[in-house]
């Protein structure tokens, strides 16, 4: 599926594409918000979910790398930045 056309998606065929054809890549806690990132194709994914419910709060969707800086930065390179 193409960016576009999961922007223009209704939610429930977004969560089904997630749910078979998502990628788990992390996770972060933003206050009682529980942010999951997934890759779907050459796309990424972040899905909401609050504390208290089971179900999905909100989901975006970004086309490339710059929307996810926030997790990009919690992963640990010092041991490849020793080896250079």
């Amino acid at each position: 599926m193409t960016f576009s056309k999961f922007c223009t998606a209704t939610q429930y065929v977004q969560k089904t594409v997630l749910l078979f054809h998502g990628v788990y890549l992390m996770e972060r806690k933003i206050n009682d918000l529980l942010a999951v990132l997934y890759q779907v194709d050459n796309f990424y994914v972040e899905v909401y979910f609050r504390d208290n419910s089971t179900g999905i709060y909100q989901l975006k969707s970004y086309a490339d790398v710059n929307g996810i800086d926030a997790y990009l930065c919690m992963i640990d390179i010092s041991e490849l930045t020793e080896l250079l």
